[in-house]
This record gives C-alpha cells, sequence and structure tokens, in this order.
C-alpha cells in the first residue's frame, strides 16, 4: 500500500489508501490523512517486513502440504 502511493501518488494519501490501511490493524493510521505527503518510516518498514515474513511462512507451510499425500496432510505421518 505504501509503496504504491509513493510510486503511483507521488506519496500524496487519497481516500483509497486510507481505506486499506485501516483494514490492516497492525498499520498506524495516525498521522495520515486524505491529502498528506506520506513517507516510508522505520517503523513502517519494520511493520512490512514483518508482515512479508508471515506471508512468506503460510505459503511456504501450504506449498509444503501440496508436496504430500491426501492422507498424510489430514493424518499427519
Amino acid at each position: 500500500m505504501v509503496r504504491h502511493v509513493l510510486t503511483h501518488n507521488g506519496g500524496i494519501v487519497d481516500k483509497f489508501f486510507m481505506d486499506l490501511i485501516r483494514s490492516f490493524s497492525q498499520f498506524k493510521v495516525t498521522g495520515y490523512s486524505i491529502g498528506s505527503w506520506l513517507s516510508a518510516d522505520h517503523e513502517t518498514i519494520e511493520v512490512a517486513k514483518t508482515t512479508i515474513q508471515k506471508v512468506a511462512r503460510i505459503v511456504e507451510e501450504e506449498v509444503k502440504k501440496m508436496d504430500k499425500p491426501e492422507i498424510e496432510i489430514l493424518f499427519g505421518n
């Protein structure tokens, strides 16, 4: 979301961004307002990094499940 605003809106916050950012509780909403300029500070980058790591773990686990027979997925080894 931040990358999109920085890349496509020249860093200017719009309603679409505000609606999206409110739907993700781990992102801070304070300090953002429509029409304001957004910068990627340390906290924003850390939250993004943590989120990416969580998504990567979920994807990795799902891929591992696909590599196993259904019976093993349901009942274990």
